[in-house]
């Protein structure tokens, strides 16, 4: 099975892939051995105590580990553990993620839906279907509603894999954006940024460009002001007059274009963080 890498990744490096798994059955297999033969909550609590990695080969097993292995509460908690020390990442399901699969589609609750529609930054209450989702009469009907439009708002950039469990295509989709180096608007917008310059103001030397992005302490980065890129198209700083305030543009393939200065080229940290440098300024996420 392909799987779509996200811009600027090299494909050879991708984290752990997905596998395509054929569609669930509504009744558990009939067991073809002891270990089967238990209850499914003993398997699950086994399961529970499983890498994502194992948990992969564990669903090639048998038609019931199949099964058990796409769990969503087993992939919830791999999300959880994984994302942890993370920057920009919630509990949430993975906004950059394409969900069209009908499958993991009709598994999208309300509360989903609405999660992954408001980290792409739509704006529902400017939708098309914005009076549908208001005259819905309960959270399934208001679902149904919102579903097409997770499809419609899928980014370029997304993550596209196969995957029965929405969990689960969150964990591997996330570890693979990880890697992605051009920013959506929304991106860039709500994020607050701390602003490094090279000329020694806030005592920060620019990185190689060849280097990796460094992670910075709590104590490093409050030192530096922190700016905004704010939707009118001005960057400026949140306290104070440094830095002046100028204006930015953001391509159609999402590169960072700051006043007329020298293209800022984008990188990602360890904690899966932004970075937004040229031989002048840096910006790093906050």
């Amino acid at each position: 099975m392909q799987v779509s890498p996200a811009p600027g990744a090299d494909a050879d490096t991708l984290p752990e892939p997905f596998y395509a798994y054929a569609p669930g059955t509504p009744a558990r297999p009939p067991p073809a051995d002891d270990l089967s033969r238990l209850p499914l909550e003993l398997l699950l609590r086994a399961l529970g105590h499983l890498s994502p990695a194992d948990l992969l080969t564990m669903s090639g097993v048998s038609a019931l580990f199949h099964e058990l292995s796409q769990d969503e509460s087993l992939w919830k908690a791999h999300c959880a553990a994984d994302w942890a020390d993370k920057k920009h990442r919630r509990l949430r399901l993975f906004p950059y993620y394409a969900y069209t699969s009908s499958v993991i589609l009709s598994r999208m609750s309300r509360a989903d839906c609405e999660a992954v529609l408001g980290e792409r930054g739509v704006d529902m209450a400017a939708m098309p279907e914005a009076q549908s989702l208001e005259d819905a009469a309960d959270d399934e009907a208001k679902a149904a509603v919102l579903r097409p439009v997770v499809v419609r708002t899928t980014p370029f950039f997304a993550v596209r894999a196969t995957s029965l469990s929405k969990w689960k295509a969150s964990y591997y989709a996330a570890r693979i954006d990880s890697t992605r180096t051009v920013m959506s608007e929304h991106e860039l917008t709500s994020f607050e940024w701390y602003y490094c310059d090279s000329w020694g103001h806030y005592g920060y030397g620019q990185e190689d460009d060849d280097d990796e992005p460094k992670e910075l302490t709590a104590d490093e980065l409050k030192k530096f002001p922190v700016v905004k890129f704010f939707k009118n198209g001005l960057r400026g700083p949140l306290e104070g007059h440094r830095p002046r305030t100028c204006s930015w543009t953001l391509s159609d393939t999402g590169h960072v274009q700051v006043s007329q200065y020298p293209p800022h080229r984008v990188r990602r940290t360890p904690t899966w963080g932004w970075e937004i440098a040229n031989g002048w300024v840096t910006y790093r996420s906050k």
